[in-house]
């Protein structure tokens, strides 16, 4: 069951103890007063939220990277097994702050991101998104970072397609097997980040109701990622679009071709720049000789984005 951040909350009766209104940070909003918890040294902990209304109700929320608190990243996701554990642990982690029960199994979520990834090479991955960015999507956002976003306009509902090997290249310090294994993963994420369009889904699929024991089912992930990448027509580009090596095969001597596909290729993991690094030994007047052969064969267009 593939599920990255999610977003749960249960209303409080009454606080015992609360010396939280004298740590945690406050706020004062028009309808309501909120108490946050951050955590400070490390960004794999819940973050705790207590809300108290005009009503006088309390309600308190824990959100977290299920994958990144279980693993300490987000690269590898956690099968049911391992998400049932680390939805004890968000258990283990309120009740020693706070000293009150919250039981996980009966809270209502009011934030879910499911995730699906597909495998390619590298290259391809980059392609795919550009390919995908071209179409028209709801409220699309395409960032220079090659992150295509689009979703509902209030941002309730978002749809999010990268390449997980860029996102963690950039990251500072990560673990050289992270990497590798983020190289060629094309991840698609769909973000419920309200309770009314989770209501909504919830109604949509049949299911029990909003707590997070009823989207801990494979059949749930596999109709929101179909109707998703049936609405891309996901499968199709798929099949039928050429890659860059046969594209140039059509245009140049076999050899030529091979060697400006596997220019691409390098162009789209290390960015345009790479021939200012030395060592990667690759002179100006060779990086733009190639550039204007692909440029000719209309490749470049295809990988350009990855800037």
């Amino acid at each position: 069951m593939m599920i990255d951040t999610i977003k749960i909350r249960h209303q409080i009766s009454h606080f015992e103890n609360q010396d939280f209104k004298q740590t945690w940070e406050y706020r004062s909003k028009l309808n309501y007063e909120v108490w946050f918890l951050n955590p400070k040294k490390s960004k794999i902990l819940p973050r705790l939220t207590i809300v108290h209304t005009l009503k006088g109700e309390y309600y308190l929320s824990a959100e977290v990277s299920l994958p990144k608190m279980i693993f300490g990243n987000n690269v590898y996701l956690p099968n049911q097994i391992e998400i049932e554990k680390g939805l004890n642990l968000i258990n283990e982690y309120i009740e020693s702050l706070t000293g009150l029960k919250f039981d996980v199994s009966s809270a209502i979520v009011t934030r879910i991101d499911f995730v699906k990834d597909f495998t390619f090479e590298e290259a391809k991955v980059g392609r795919l998104i550009f390919e995908l960015s071209k179409m028209f999507l709801p409220n699309k956002r395409f960032l220079y970072d090659s992150t295509l976003y689009y979703g509902t306009k209030s941002g309730s509902k978002e749809v999010c397609i990268y390449s997980k090997y860029r996102e963690v290249q950039s990251e500072n310090e990560v673990n050289p097997d992270i990497k590798k294994m983020a190289n060629g993963i094309l991840r698609l994420e769909v973000r419920y980040k309200k309770l009314y369009v989770i209501k909504t889904l919830v109604k949509k699929l049949r299911l029990k109701d909003c707590t997070i024991k009823s989207f801990l089912n494979e059949n749930v992930l596999k109709q929101i990622v179909s109707e998703v990448t049936k609405s891309l027509n996901f499968n199709e580009l798929l099949i039928s679009k050429e890659t860059n090596l046969e594209i140039l095969m059509k245009r140049y001597s076999f050899l030529t071709a091979i060697r400006l596909s596997g220019f691409i290729d390098v162009v789209s993991l290390l960015g345009e720049n790479f021939y200012h690094d030395e060592s990667q030994n690759i002179g100006r007047s060779s990086y733009f000789n190639n550039k204007r052969l692909c440029v000719k064969a209309n490749v470049w267009k295809r990988s350009e984005f990855l800037e």
